[in-house]
């Protein structure tokens, strides 16, 4: 279930102009420099692999490199925590986008670089490499490197972005309120105290494109994501301009929808998955006869996705085994 965060995000970053500012502040100049901003195009980020599953990443573009039609894919994820398997993350969503272009005997993969936005308040502090992820016996680690696949991931830790560097950022301003709104303001006990030395931003906001939902995007994201009273938020909304007072309740209300909408689907989702394992329960008693407790527990935590995937293997597999782990 996506968050206030995951939501605020994907929004912001999905408006490519915001998008170019933002990977073109964080990307290493010398990649920065040769990438044809205007052919930036946003991409589905749903990635099937040959077994039918699928991932889901949470923002990916294309763009022409250095003049080669073939580009270069830019994956850009968002992360409220830190994450150990972050580099192994990168890889998985890498390999299902190298798959889904299929490639012909003889053509080259295009470059992928993986770029992580991360706003977690102490800031990043594990290894961005793939290879910290792969034990190797000290002392061997130069005669096994020509074996290690490794990269690394552009990392834009917000923790360590301060005021004046978010201020002197090249951004456009719906950029820069998100980025505000991700490090600056998230978990603050005086929120507005914040907002307001940042009045100028929020105004240009309000006064861009879709300004009115953009500044109740915000809205809804500071009432989900902070303690401050409704009441005061919307006082501060309205010294902004026309229109902002509206568009903060219209966020609000919004949110209140959105979390309606949720809890339904939620206890819909879990009537379908309890309705499913049982189900499953039945038809692995009847093949493999009793199932042991701890497999029995594995089925009822399962997702609708995974039980529908094992369901699938019943009339096939040999073993209880190959239902549940895929193996013989």
């Amino acid at each position: 279930m996506a968050t206030p965060h995951d939501r605020l995000f994907k929004d912001t970053f999905s408006e490519l102009e915001s998008a170019r500012s933002q990977l073109a502040a964080v990307l290493p100049e010398a990649i920065a420099s040769h990438l044809d901003w205007s052919t930036l195009a946003l991409q589905s980020a749903e990635h099937h692999g040959h077994d039918g599953g699928a991932l889901f990443s949470d923002l990916l573009y294309t763009a022409q490199l250095a003049g080669r039609q073939a580009g270069i894919y830019l994956l850009f994820e968002h992360q409220s925590t830190v994450d150990a398997q972050m580099p192994w993350r990168l890889l998985r969503y890498m390999v299902r986008i190298w798959e889904r272009l299929a490639p012909k005997a003889g053509e080259l993969l295009p470059v992928i670089v993986p770029v992580v936005l991360h706003h977690g308040p102490h800031g990043w502090t594990c290894s961005k490499q793939l290879r910290s992820l792969i034990d190797m016996p000290p002392g061997l680690e130069e005669a096994l490197a020509p074996f290690i696949p490794d990269f690394t991931f552009v990392l834009d830790d917000l923790a360590r972005l301060n005021d004046g560097a978010l201020r002197e950022r090249k951004l456009t301003e719906l950029a820069r309120m998100a980025l505000l709104l991700l490090q600056l303001v998230r978990g603050s006990e005086d929120p507005v105290a914040i907002l307001q030395g940042w009045t100028e931003t929020l105004t240009a906001v309000l006064r861009g494109d879709d300004g009115r939902e953009n500044i109740g995007r915000a809205g809804g994201y500071l009432l989900a994501t902070t303690d401050v009273e409704a009441g005061h938020l919307r006082a501060f909304f309205a010294t902004l301009g026309p229109g902002a007072e509206e568009a903060f309740m219209t966020g609000a209300d919004r949110l209140r929808a959105e979390g309606r909408a949720e809890g339904q689907a939620a206890g819909r989702a879990a009537g379908q998955a309890e309705g499913q394992a049982a189900l499953l329960l039945r038809l692995l008693g009847r093949r493999f006869g009793p199932i042991p407790t701890d497999a029995q527990v594995r089925v009822q935590q399962a997702d609708t996705a995974t039980l529908e995937q094992w369901v699938d293997r019943v009339l096939t597999a040999a073993t209880l085994a190959e239902v549940l782990d895929g193996v013989g």
